[in-house]
This record gives structure tokens, C-alpha cells and sequence, in this order.
């Protein structure tokens, strides 16, 4: 279908061929070549169906099917537009459905959600979903997400430093995702938590449901989509011509959903498939302006184009993200090139079935689980000339102006068609647009050696370098005469750079602020304090003299100690080598001795590509040396 191959064929509609051959191309000539071949086929698809289907598409073609007489399941695979069309139309008449197509265990795990319901129950439901994500509703969102990617950036800026451009990301997605599906604004990120495992509960649910992804998403249920019903509710009673500023509040208003635990469910499936494929896009806006020299300069050309076209109206430029030209081409190839979710369709062969293309009729018969490769679609060099490049101006304005209507079986980041495309699509663009338009407030750079290579295994791949940089800040004015002019992205310094910078010797020299030095949230209040108090020492005493600020021991003794307070760790009380403190230091020293708590609250972890061993070495060693 597509691609030849000498070893395997494809079962057409008229040729009879043996059960249990591996069958696609032209006609086979072992059959325990073919049944071998097949059956690893299978566990290939049992154990990775992502890049099992992504070998299958490139070795058999667009529409193949793998069976074997030892393993009872029968696996179809269809990829490009064609197939994916014929996807969709055999969803529509009954002879592909949901039903059976995943596994119990999994099924227990996501419940009746959306993507496991057949007909009319689907339909009502997906109507029930567009209307809440309208064109409309879209517009009430904007300036919700617009508040809150603006003040995240804000934040990123006042942290100083350095920051991971990923887990920023993450974060601040997770907060647009909560406002905009339930109206829940705050710092909620512990939860965030709770939405990573259950995904990963979902990977590990293929033979056995994962408890703790029960668990997870019980507590999300229960502890903020629960909530948000109910104050959606309340505030339904209440409201009168005021705009409906959440998903939660129209599908409450509208009355569409009345079931409570339909509508938790629905309400939760919303956020665990698409916050980890939201937050990989948005993160990605900033990975193809890193990793692709002469993209950057075309977007940074852009950007200023499209501020200086709206420079002094009245208008912001935040009314006109559908008018960003090239820019909006460029959100729409970061969505092709990297996967942000995922990677195929699933449904099972109700019946024999004939599937028509212009390569020819192919059968897939009765009780087949049937693939629809998206990610396979995206990267089908039939459809997509150079499919490995990242080339924005392979779309046009028409596509960005309706996708879903030019390119509907052909471009699938979202789904395909207009049955199965996810309700999210308008939304996730929304949110795209609105974080490289705020991104053009500030500039940065970005530490050199780290790795842009995507993660691997991974359907919400970043890279594995987290993008790490540093210097994010606010974009001073560019057309006050007075302002030095700023380069707009850039690598701090080179590795020689950072290699000398990190020598001992070198920071000694630049003699790092103890307090500066010491300045992590990750420590506990007794050592933060603890530093203040040090520092403040170390002004009057920058450069101490061993002769005489310090009287040596003479002899070797048992000092007396304290165990601090919720620890095993025992301190003298006494300083055989200092002997002059000032006594209002003594007493501070003692006061937080003996009532700051000293304890990890383990709520924050390493930050990405972080050396835990040199982290806390660091710390332990700049104590003793400041000490």
C-alpha cells in the first residue's frame, strides 16, 4: 500500500492468503519466515505501539495488517489521509467502535470519558464540549489567559537567575488550564502532582488497573473539580447577563451535562489530556527558536513587525493573535514537528470491512484493533514534503484561519476529521499565542551545553536540557534614545566562560554575599536565618586574621552539645576558637539554636539537570567556609 516490500504482502479483498501470515506488498515465500516476522510485530505493538506503528507505516505503507496464529489479537494500522478519512467514515456507520478497543484495565482507569463512547452518546457530548470552547467563549478566555501568562513571565522575571523555561511552562499551563476549565485560580501546583501520575498510571494499566492512579484522580475529583461544581452551581443562581468565564460554568449554565459524576469525568479528562500536550507545545515555542538559527531570526523579524503594525492605536496587540502573519504559521509547524500528545486513534472492527483508497480496497476483518497513526501522519512524507524539517511556511493563512476545514485528515496534532478532532484544538492555540506574545516583553539567555535533544519515550516531549536559562527580564524601551540597545536571545557567555567561573579559586575572588550564596527556598528556616546571621557577621569580618581573631586549643577535649530541636544532629554550644563573640550575637545564635524549626518539608525537588550531591555540598561547605 504504498511502499513495496518483497517479504510480505497486504491482504486484498479478492486473493485468498493462509491465517497466521504477516500479510501487506507482494506475495510471501516462507511462512515461518512471515509468521515469525509477524509475531514480533505484535509484541513490538504490545510494548512501544508508537514507534511500532511509525516502523510499520515506513516498512508496509499506509494501511497494513499483522496477525499470527500464536496471538489472537489482529492489529490494522492506517496512516495518511486517505485511510484516516475512511477512519472516520467507518466510526460514523458503525463498522469501527470504541467499544473493546481498550483494554478493561484501562477502562476502569479513565471511566466513560469521551474517547471510549460510540454514536449518539458521543455526539451529545461532543456538542455539549464545542459549545463551551466556542469561538465565543474563546473570547471571554483571552483575557483570563492572558492575565495569568503575563504574570507568570512577571514572576519568572523578579526570580532572577537561573530558570527552566520547561518546568515554568508546566507550571504556568497548569494554572491557565485551571482557571479556564474550572474557574479555579490560586497556587494549587501540589495537585499538578496528582495529573502527572495519573498519566503515567494510564501507561501502566495495560494488564492491571494502577491503584495509584485511582487514588490520584479521586483526589483531584474531590478536591478541586468537586469544589468548582459546586461554586459553579451557586454562582449560576446568582448570575444575571454576566459572562460565563470557565468551561465548568457553561456546561453548568447550559445544562447539557446534568449527571455529576458525568460531568467530574468529563471535567478531568479535559485536564489530564491536555495538560501534559499543552505545556509540551508551549514549551517547544521556545525549543524551535533555540535549536533552529534561521527560524529565530525570521521569528524575531516577525515579532517586531507585528508589534510596530499596532505600535500607538488604541488597540492591543493582544486583540489581533490571529493576524500575527508568520508567527501564527510558526505555532501551527511547532505543533506538526513535535509530538504534544497522542500518537494514535484506537478502535476495534465491529465487522469485515472494506477500506477504499486509490491505492485499492483492503480488508480488515472482524475484531481487529485498528490504529489510526496521528504522529505517522504528521511526519508521511506523501503528505508532508521534508517531513524531518521544521519549515513554517509549509502553511498558509487559510490554515490558520480554519485548519480543521483545509488540512482535516492531513494535519493531526488534535485528532482528524470533525467527529473525532479533539474540542481543545482552538484553545491550545489560544494559549500558544498568548505565551510567545507575552515572551515578547522580555529578553533572555540561555546557558550554553545543555541538551536540546527531545526526551525520549515521550508523547509530551521537552528537552532533556530542560532550557535552562538565565537573565530573563523585561524588555527595556527600545525607542528612547537613551536605552542601550539589547540583544533580544542569545547564549551567555561560552563554555570556557562557565568552565572558569566554577572554579573555587575564581568564586573566592568574586566574593559571592553569603546571603546571595545561600538564597534557595529549598532550605529551612533555621539555616536561612541561620546565613542572615552569618552574613551580617561577615561584613564586620571579611577578611579575619588567624593570630588574632582566633585563640587555637591546646588541648583535645569533649565539648559540651545539644541535640536540635525534631533532629539526631548534636551541636557544641561552646566555640573553643572564638572566644570574642559579641554576646547580642551569642544569644541570636542560641535563640535560633534552640526554637528554628530544622526540617525538610520535601516539597521541593531538583531542579532540572541539577547535581543534588554538588547542591548540598555547596551549601555544606560554603557554611564551614563562612563559619
Amino acid at each position: 500500500a504504498g511502499r513495496e516490500n518483497k517479504d510480505v504482502t497486504f491482504q486484498i479483498v479478492s486473493v485468498d492468503v493462509p491465517a497466521g501470515w504477516l500479510i501487506m506488498g507482494a506475495a510471501a515465500s516462507n511462512y515461518v519466515y512471515n509468521e515469525a516476522t509477524s509475531l514480533s510485530t505484535l509484541i513490538g505493538f504490545s510494548k512501544d505501539p508508537r514507534t511500532a506503528l511509525l516502523n510499520a507505516r515506513d516498512h508496509y505503507g499506509d494501511i497494513f495488517l499483522v496477525e499470527s496464529a500464536f496471538v489472537s489479537t489482529k492489529i490494522a494500522g492506517l496512516c495518511g489521509p486517505e485511510a484516516l478519512k475512511e477512519f472516520e467514515a467507518k466510526l460514523q456507520d458503525g463498522s469501527l467502535v470504541k467499544q473493546g478497543a481498550f483494554p478493561p484495565s484501562i477502562l476502569a482507569l479513565l471511566g466513560p470519558i469521551l474517547v471510549t463512547l460510540d454514536g449518539d452518546v458521543h455526539h451529545a457530548k461532543k456538542a455539549a464540549l464545542l459549545k463551551a470552547l466556542s469561538p465565543a467563549q474563546l473570547d471571554v478566555y483571552k483575557p483570563i489567559i492572558r492575565r495569568i501568562v503575563q504574570t507568570e513571565h512577571s514572576k519568572w522575571a523578579a526570580h532572577g537567575g537561573a530558570i527552566s523555561f520547561a518546568v515554568n511552562t508546566k507550571i504556568l499551563v497548569f494554572k491557565v488550564l485551571l482557571a479556564v476549565l474550572y474557574g479555579v485560580e490560586g497556587e494549587f501546583d501540589t495537585y499538578r502532582r496528582y495529573v502527572d501520575d495519573y498519566v503515567t498510571a494510564i501507561k501502566q494499566s495495560a494488564k492491571v488497573t494502577d491503584e495509584h492512579g485511582v487514588t490520584c484522580r479521586a483526589k483531584f475529583i474531590a478536591e478541586i473539580i468537586a469544589p468548582a461544581i459546586a461554586a459553579a452551581k451557586a454562582n449560576q443562581t446568582k448570575r444575571q447577563q454576566q459572562p460565563l468565564n470557565s468551561v465548568l460554568d457553561v456546561l453548568v449554565a447550559t445544562g447539557d451535562l446534568t449527571d455529576d459524576d458525568d460531568l467530574q469525568n468529563e471535567m478531568f479528562h479535559f485536564m489530564f489530556a491536555g495538560f501534559g500536550g499543552v505545556s509540551a507545545a508551549a514549551t517547544n515555542l521556545i525549543t524551535a527558536v533555540c535549536v533552529f538559527p534561521d527560524i529565530r531570526a525570521k521569528v524575531l523579524r516577525a515579532r517586531d513587525d507585528f508589534l510596530r503594525q499596532y505600535d500607538g492605536r488604541d488597540e492591543s496587540p493582544w486583540n489581533h493573535l490571529d493576524g500575527m502573519g508568520y508567527l501564527n504559521l510558526f505555532v501551527l509547524e511547532v505543533k506538526r514537528y513535535f509530538v504534544a500528545g497522542p500518537t494514535q486513534v484506537y478502535a476495534k472492527a465491529a465487522r469485515d470491512l472494506d477500506l477504499v483508497t486509490s491505492t485499492g480496497v483492503f480488508r480488515i476483518p472482524e475484531g481487529a484493533l485498528v490504529m489510526a497513526g496521528l504522529e505517522a501522519t504528521n511526519r508521511d512524507p506523501d503528505t508532508w514534503p521534508s517531513p524531518d524539517s521544521f519549515d513554517p511556511t509549509r502553511f498558509t493563512q487559510a490554515d490558520v484561519d480554519g485548519m480543521h476545514m483545509t488540512r482535516p485528515f492531513s494535519f493531526c496534532p488534535h485528532g482528524f476529521g470533525s467527529h473525532r478532532r479533539c474540542a481543545g484544538e482552538q484553545l491550545t492555540t489560544v494559549i500558544m499565542q498568548s505565551v510567545l506574545v507575552s515572551l515578547f516583553d522580555f529578553t533572555w539567555k540561555m546557558i550554553p551545553g545543555q541538551e536540546y535533544a527531545l526526551q525520549p519515550h515521550s508523547v509530551t516531549a521537552v528537552p532533556i536540557g530542560q532550557l535552562m536559562g538565565v537573565n530573563f527580564h523585561r524588555r527595556l524601551n527600545e525607542d528612547d534614545p537613551s536605552t542601550p540597545e539589547v540583544e533580544t536571545y542569545g547564549i551567555v557567555g561560552t563554555q570556557d566562560d562557565w568552565k572558569f567561573l566554577r572554579r573555587p579559586d575564581v568564586q573566592e575572588l568574586t566574593g559571592v554575599n553569603a546571603a546571595e550564596y545561600f538564597d534557595d527556598s529549598r532550605l529551612d528556616l533555621w539555616t536561612r536565618l541561620m546565613i542572615q546571621l552569618i552574613s551580617k557577621k561577615q561584613t564586620l569580618w571579611n577578611r579575619p586574621y588567624a593570630t588574632t581573631a582566633l585563640s587555637v586549643p591546646q588541648h583535645q577535649q569533649v565539648l559540651d552539645k545539644i541535640t536540635l530541636i525534631q533532629t539526631n544532629i548534636q551541636i557544641p554550644i561552646v566555640d573553643e576558637d572564638w572566644p570574642c563573640q559579641p554576646w547580642l550575637e551569642i544569644q541570636q545564635t542560641n535563640l535560633l539554636r534552640d526554637h528554628a524549626p530544622f526540617v525538610d518539608d520535601f516539597s521541593h525537588l531538583w531542579l532540572p539537570a541539577e547535581d543534588g550531591e554538588r547542591y548540598v555540598m555547596s551549601k555544606v561547605c560554603g557554611f564551614i567556609y563562612i563559619y
